[in-house]
């Protein structure tokens, strides 16, 4: 601010007077303002409070749209140091009473004695095989070998740079999965120790040499003390490649594992030890699981709706509203949501169509959700399908034969037909599919693209029909996920918030202009007043002076 001698003149304070009447002529603008931006900031916050409400309530809604939590089993043991096991929602609930014989087990080899394992071994090739191998122990020698279906022979290069005992014990790690080889010290030296990668009679191996050292690939010398197949066995086998042996309520099951998972479907068996006793696997309905799932859905729409309804809500009694009180955005939105919860779902294969059916009702008052435990308990119990079918997507088979899998957001809702000529060619909706084991798969480019059926016992013909529906998390989330996008309601409506920020920010600047105008003039007008008062004063002096001058007329009186 410039130096002034405004008031030297007058004795008034003029740069208090030019402060108050700026501030009188600008104070409402800046209040206006301010105000307004406190309002934004505000709406920008309460965004930001829904933005999160939605985000957390869409994690709950894409939980409740993964039909197979509404569907999952348990399983439970009487022994569980000695069987246990694991359940999907294909698993068949019962009892199960098993028996363990015997226990699978992985081949064990071991070389001769070795001084140190820089020792060197040999060079040449090692070829592994797997496969079933039959051991003379007294002999020490391999009687029989047969070939593993689709199990492929490994060869093992050893030169000059790896022929010592653990360049060798490296050189087979590197290059076979089937086998893994380590060193062990037993006292007399040190010995190769190789052992099968998996458990089971057909995972064992065999290993044949070609000595290039000596050029003899049979004696007892260089690589060749590594061969050990029908040929030549200078191995010594130290535990034999065995399967499981086993009973599933009475009916005899081999498996190449103690993790049993073929012999019923949807259950695997964990075999620890040789039982003394039957051990009983109960598998059940998990409907502690699917409850939760529906409740956790419940009470993370009820704390989306408590933030709504707060920030929209009306205090009569203070005649004070909220944040959002009449906003149409936040009204609409909620409009939405509570709509798509209480929509019905299309072409769905189970008893039950919408929430209220399941148990799950919404409150006029405050529009809450409730969930009847005790009626959604009862459907679960019969038939938890028709909470799958509801809340996720489902494809709901007409035929036993038929098992829903999976699908992809292109599935489209519909009833399909499913037939198979053979056990390789299936069809969904008359289009061919593709296949990996027994699942087959629509096609892309189809109504059913994406959808995965499970085809049990070799089942073909005439398959009935799937009914595959989408439930209302699906639609839900796919709202939500709109709201949220970066071109969605929300973010629309804060860009025009933060536009509006930025529109004071410019009316303030502009103000700032006014103010430093305000306050020249009035400054300048002041300054005219002080050499106004100082001429008058000048002025005011000299008629003082000349006036004292004149002789007083009585003072001729004498």
């Amino acid at each position: 601010m410039p130096i002034t001698s405004t008031g030297i003149g007058s004795g008034l304070d003029v740069e208090s007077l030019v402060a108050q009447l700026v501030l009188a002529d600008t104070q409402p603008v800046e209040n206006r303002l301010n105000k307004k931006e406190v309002s934004y900031q505000a709406e920008l916050t309460a965004y930001g409070t829904v933005k999160s409400a939605l985000s957390s309530f869409q994690t709950s809604v894409s939980a409740a749209a993964d039909s197979s939590q509404y569907l999952g089993k348990t399983a439970s043991t009487s022994l569980y140091d000695t069987v246990t096991a694991t359940a999907t929602e294909a698993a068949p609930p019962g009892d199960y009473l098993i028996e363990v014989s015997a226990l699978a087990s992985e081949q064990s080899l071991a070389s001769a004695s070795y001084a140190a394992t820089t020792t060197e071994v040999g060079t040449g090739t090692l070829t592994i095989n797997v496969g079933t191998v039959t051991y003379d122990s007294s002999a020490g020698s391999v009687t029989g070998f047969s070939g593993k279906s689709g199990a492929s022979a490994v060869t093992v290069s050893i030169g000059s740079s790896n022929n010592s005992l653990t360049g060798v014990r490296d050189a087979i790690n590197a290059a076979s999965t089937d086998v893994s080889a380590s060193i062990v010290n037993d006292g007399s030296g040190y010995r190769l120790v190789l052992r099968s990668a998996n458990s089971g009679a057909e995972n064992a191996i065999t290993i044949s040499v070609s000595d290039t050292g000596d050029s003899n690939s049979t004696d007892n010398a260089g690589l060749s003390k590594l061969a050990f197949d029908q040929t030549t066995a200078h191995l010594t086998q130290t535990n034999a490649g065995s399967d499981a042996a086993l009973k599933i309520n009475g009916l005899s099951v081999a498996a190449t594992s103690n993790s049993v998972a073929e012999a019923v479907e949807g259950i695997t068996f964990s075999l620890k030890k040789v039982t003394a006793s039957p051990v009983t696997i109960t598998i059940d309905k998990d409907t502690a699981k699917a409850k939760a799932a529906v409740q956790t859905f419940v009470d993370s729409y009820n704390q989306l709706n408590t933030e709504l309804t707060t920030l929209t809500s009306y205090n009569a009694s203070t005649v004070t509203g909220s944040v959002f009180t009449g906003d149409a955005t936040i009204r609409n939105l909620a409009q939405n949501v509570r709509s798509a919860l209480n929509d019905t779902v299309s072409n769905a294969g189970g008893n039950y169509k919408t929430l209220a059916e399941l148990g799950v009702t919404t409150n006029v008052i405050d529009g809450s959700l409730t969930l009847d435990g005790t009626k959604l308990d009862n459907i679960l119990e019969n038939d938890a399908t028709d909470v799958a079918v509801v809340l996720g997507s489902f494809g709901t088979p007409s035929n036993a034969n038929v098992q829903y899998v999976s699908s992809t957001s292109k599935t489209e809702a519909g009833t399909y037909s499913v037939s198979g000529s053979s056990t390789t060619s299936y069809t969904i909706n008359g289009s061919a599919t593709t296949q990996v084991d027994n699942v087959i798969t629509g096609a892309v480019g189809t109504a059913v693209e994406g959808l995965s059926l499970k085809i049990l016992g070799n089942a073909t013909g005439d398959l009935g029909n799937i009914s595959f529906s989408r439930g209302l998390a699906n639609p839900l989330d796919s709202l939500i996920t709109k709201l949220l996008a970066d071109d969605g309601l929300i973010d629309a409506r804060l860009d025009g918030i933060a536009k509006s920020v930025e529109d004071i920010t410019d009316q303030r600047a502009t103000l700032a202009l006014r103010v430093d105008a305000l306050e020249n003039r009035y400054r300048n007008q002041f300054n005219g007043l002080e050499t106004l008062i100082s001429q008058l004063n000048t002025t005011q002096s000299f008629l003082t002076t000349a006036l004292s001058q004149f002789v007083d007329p009585l003072s001729f009186k004498k």
